[in-house]
């Protein structure tokens, strides 16, 4: 008699106790399933067994997020799968970049799960148009902007209640040159205000991080010199 080929090996990190249950009860039934539910119990199973595919939530309680996990588990040739119930369009576009192959909903029944499952199983992308369209949205939403602008911008993200006089001092910058830096960076992004773009930014799932993580993906910013309307930094 022919022994029964054995089913492939799949990570669960969820730090839901009762989803993980569910989620593990279902994924049970055509795969062994081991579950973890933080970062540390994740990289102590990775690091002592080999899994075929891993199935990745996005909000942790650990003070993590799903782009945190993603930051340690590129490097491993292991499929991932995001699974999470929303999802921000910085944290698709990061996870994307760093290798996720395909994002789900928590709410997709039974059966849409061990479909997607095996979607990557056999080597291959789960992103739907949808995520495609959402993907090419977001980056071109996004102006060049050299490092100088970004530091600007994260004092945005970090603070609403730094004044220009305030990232003037931190970053040791005329008064006169961090208005104009403010200028440029709120007009490259078509917004009216300061108050506007933080607000869209941090809606998009923008963190100072994040900030820094996103534009390191994108193409290199162009000079000062290069851009006519940008005052010089």
């Amino acid at each position: 008699m022919m022994p029964m080929p054995a089913k492939p090996n799949i990570l669960l990190i969820e730090d839901q106790k009762m989803i993980a249950k569910a989620l593990g009860r279902t994924l049970q039934t055509h795969y062994d399933v081991d579950i973890v539910h933080n970062k540390q119990q994740m990289l102590g199973k990775i690091s002592n067994k080999k899994f075929d595919l891993l199935l990745l939530d996005m909000k942790m309680d650990d003070g993590n997020t799903g782009v945190h996990y993603m930051q340690h588990l590129k490097e491993l040739n292991i499929p991932v799968l995001i699974v999470a119930t929303a999802i921000t369009d910085v944290e698709l576009f990061l996870c994307h970049q760093m290798g996720a192959k395909g994002a789900i909903s928590k709410s997709l029944d039974e059966d849409a799960l061990i479909a997607a499952a095996e979607i990557l199983l056999k080597g291959q992308t789960l992103y739907g148009t949808a995520s495609l369209s959402r993907l090419e949205e977001f980056k071109q939403q996004l102006p060049k902007l050299t490092p100088r602008y970004l530091t600007i911008l994260a004092h945005f993200l970090a603070s609403e209640h730094l004044t220009d006089p305030d990232i003037a001092m931190m970053e040791d910058l005329e008064l006169g040159t961090v208005k104009n830096y403010v200028s440029y960076v709120v007009k490259s992004f078509a917004a009216t205000s300061r108050r506007e773009l933080t607000d869209r930014l941090r809606a998009m799932g923008f963190t100072p991080e994040t900030l820094a993580m996103v534009y390191s993906y994108l193409r290199p910013p162009t000079s000062p010199a290069s851009a006519t309307s940008a005052p010089s930094a």
